[in-house]
């Protein structure tokens, strides 16, 4: 019998559970806020958005190459993110500007000229406690740092929330009491991520082709 993506939720909260009563919860704390002033301190001098590499820890050597994933599950090695905030429940990053239709409490994926759509910005918080190291040197590839990051089991953010656009003031407001449940079917996510997984398969053939020779204009 196959499992479900609930069950599987379930059994990762209750493991993350008891690993959390193990520690030391004072220790666990001032570990917390320690990364969040550092981040705070260091991202503020540079601009109102910063970006950052969030790259998966144990998997740092997979930076910056493509999506390599054959299958359409899991979450990308490493992310490129524009930071909004430091946050006191995570570190909020920009994950996309979408058009969402919100019903019952709920905001799915939807197209502009769907009646009810509206614009949002996707922002998803990464806890503190899963930023292990911060690379603050600028990488050569983007010039910003790099954050090796605990993945969750849907990846380096632990929860997504929506952001109305920008009022006249250029502040966000979050979208109260709205849960994020992405493409309105699972038929059309697994769509989504088999159609990036084909795209990293052409640039690796591609990849390997220019480094043969065999592409036109070589």
């Amino acid at each position: 019998m196959p499992i479900s993506g609930a069950e599987v939720g379930l059994v990762a909260r209750i493991v993350g559970g008891l690993t959390r009563r193990r520690k030391d919860p004072v220790a666990a704390l001032k570990q917390k806020e320690a990364r969040r002033d550092e981040l705070r301190q260091r991202l503020s001098k540079d601009s109102d958005y910063p970006e950052v590499i969030v790259v998966r820890l144990r998997h740092e050597k997979t930076y910056p190459k493509p999506d390599m994933r054959r299958l359409p599950f899991g979450s990308s090695p490493w992310f490129k993110y524009e930071v909004k905030s430091v946050h006191d429940r995570g570190l909020e990053v920009v994950l996309a500007i979408e058009f969402v239709l919100i019903r019952r409490g709920k905001a799915t994926l939807t197209r502009e000229q769907t009646p009810g759509a509206t614009k949002a910005f996707v922002v998803g918080r990464i806890p503190y406690n899963r930023i292990r190291h911060i690379d603050w040197s600028p990488d050569p590839a983007y010039g910003s740092p790099r954050l090796y990051t605990a993945y969750g089991w849907r990846g380096p953010c632990r929860e997504v929330v929506l952001f109305e656009p920008p009022s006249r003031t250029g502040y966000l407001y979050e979208i109260p009491d709205v849960k994020w449940k992405g493409e309105p079917s699972r038929r059309k996510r697994l769509r989504r991520k088999a159609l990036s997984v084909k795209m990293a398969h052409e640039d690796r053939a591609n990849q390997r082709k220019l480094r043969d020779g065999e592409l036109d204009g070589l």
